[in-house]
C-alpha cells in the first residue's frame, strides 16, 4: 500500500496504475476495470482495517473519478479506458468493466451509505443482466473474444460473486436471485463429470463445444471461481456446496501443478 500511496495517486483525479517497478510513471491512460477495483480495496480496507479515514479519502478521490469520465449514458455502461483527464480512449468493449464496477460502488456504500454511488450500482447492475440476455458472442468482452454460438465461464462467474455481494450491501432479493441462478449455472452447465474438472466454454444449449476452446480448463481461473462461490454457498448456509467447491479448488490445483 505504500508504493500506491507514493508512486500512483493522480492529483488531477483516479489513480495511476501503469507504473515501473522504481515508482516512475510510464504513462497516465487509466483503465476503468483498475480504478474500480482501486475503490473496492480502499474501500474494503476502512470498512474492515481500522476505519482509517486515508482509505476512505483514497476510495473517494478515485470513485469520484471514475463515476465523472467513466460511464457512457447512450451504451449504458462503463468505458474500458480515458486519457489522464479523463477523455475516453476506448468504450464499452467489456463488459467485465461494469462487473468490477459493481463490486467497487457496492463497498464503497458500505463505507459511505452514498445514495449517489448505490444509485450507480443499481444502473450498472440492471444494464448487465439485461445484457446478460444476450448470447454471450455478442457481449463486448475484452481481451477475449467468445467463440461464435458458446457460453463462457467467466461471465456468470465475475456477476454471481459481484451481484450477490450488491445485493448483500443494498438489501435487495432480485439481485442474489440472480447471482444464485448464475451460481447454479456452473455447477449445472460448465462442471463436465467424465472429466471432474470445469471448462471454459460450452455451447449456448450447455452441451460440449466442439474443439480446443470447447475442452480448455483454466485451473487458476477455476481456483478463483471457487473461491467466489464457496462465499456465495456461505451466506446461503448451503454447506454440501461450500464442500464440493473445496473440492473442485484442490482438483484443479492439483491437475495443474507441474511436478517437475
Amino acid at each position: 500500500m505504500p508504493f500506491w500511496e507514493r508512486h500512483a495517486v493522480d492529483p488531477a483525479g483516479g489513480l495511476n496504475t501503469c507504473i515501473a517497478d522504481d515508482g516512475r510513471v510510464i504513462n497516465r491512460d487509466k483503465w476503468l476495470w483498475s480504478q474500480w477495483r482501486a475503490v473496492w480495496v480502499f474501500s474494503k480496507l476502512y470498512n474492515d482495517f481500522g476505519r482509517d479515514a486515508r482509505w476512505l479519502d483514497l476510495a473517494t478521490h478515485v470513485y469520484r473519478f471514475a463515476a465523472r469520465h467513466g460511464w457512457d449514458e447512450q451504451v449504458g455502461g462503463w468505458v474500458l479506458r480515458v486519457d489522464g483527464d479523463g477523455r475516453v480512449l476506448d468504450g464499452c468493449d467489456s463488459i467485465y468493466v461494469d462487473g468490477f464496477a459493481i463490486y467497487g460502488l457496492g463497498e464503497y456504500v458500505r463505507a459511505t451509505g452514498s445514495d449517489e454511488a448505490a444509485a450507480l450500482a443499481r444502473r450498472t447492475a440492471d444494464s448487465v443482466l439485461a445484457r446478460l440476455k444476450a448470447p454471450h458472442d455478442r457481449i463486448p468482452h475484452f481481451p477475449y473474444a467468445v467463440p461464435p454460438g458458446a457460453r463462457v465461464h467467466g461471465l456468470p462467474m465475475m456477476f454471481s460473486l459481484v451481484l450477490w455481494e450488491l445485493g448483500g450491501v443494498l438489501g435487495d432479493q432480485a439481485y442474489r436471485q440472480a447471482a444464485a441462478a448464475m451460481s447454479d449455472e456452473i455447477f449445472a452447465r460448465f462442471y463436465r463429470p467424465q472429466r471432474d474438472l470445469i471448462v471454459e466454454r460450452v455451447a449456448a444449449d450447455g452441451g460440449d463445444y466442439p474443439g480446443v476452446p470447447g475442452s480448455t480448463v483454466v485451473p487458476g481461473h477455476v481456483v478463483e471461481d471457487m473461491w467466489f462461490q464457496i462465499h456465495i454457498a456461505r451466506d446461503q448456509g448451503d454447506q454440501a456446496r461450500v464442500r464440493e467447491a473445496c473440492r473442485l479448488m484442490r482438483r484443479h490445483m492439483e491437475i495443474g501443478w507441474d511436478a517437475q
